[in-house]
């Protein structure tokens, strides 16, 4: 999968010490989990809820718990911006720009929601509603390829390496 990392490199480009990166990645963290975490729970209330279609129940609930997750994860990151020093957000941005399953996950997320925003049905509720649980599904897809492959460990053993 090293062409993704290309591919996030070059779409989604932030500089290594750059504070953008760093808007960037922790809303978008907070939007993962909140999806991940809706997914999940809409599953089963999707299953015990008969008056709405399954889908819509889900995609409801993924996109309520993944907004809630972005703007919890947009405030702190105003709160840590506050907190840190330039050299502080330059070493957080470095770290980042080189901690591939970040990278990697965040390129799944967002390729998950723009598929799903772009091509999926809107049986979910509308096209925000499908775009959030084709989020969920990349973060998802990012958990499995990690934990089958097991790369993360060796790209920390090399950033470990390298910061050596």
């Amino acid at each position: 999968m090293y062409w993704l990392r290309d591919w996030s490199e070059t779409t989604f480009y932030f500089s290594e010490q750059h504070w953008s990166r760093l808007a960037y990645h922790i809303p978008l963290r907070g939007a993962n989990a909140g999806a991940a975490v809706g997914f999940a729970l809409g599953l089963p209330m999707a299953l015990f809820r008969r008056p709405q279609p399954m889908a819509r129940t889900i995609g409801a609930a993924t996109t309520l718990f993944g907004v809630l997750g972005t703007t919890a994860m947009g405030v702190a990151t105003v709160n840590k911006f506050q907190t840190l020093d330039q050299a502080g957000i330059v070493d957080r941005s470095y770290r980042l720009a080189h901690n591939w399953g970040q990278v990697k996950w965040d390129a799944l997320s967002v390729a998950g929601f723009s598929f799903g925003f772009l091509f999926g049905p809107t049986s979910f509720g509308g096209r925000l509603r499908t775009g959030f649980v084709g989020m969920a599904i990349g973060t998802f897809a990012w958990a499995a390829q990690n934990a089958i492959s097991k790369t993360h460990k060796t790209d920390v053993e090399a950033l470990k390496n390298m910061v050596q």
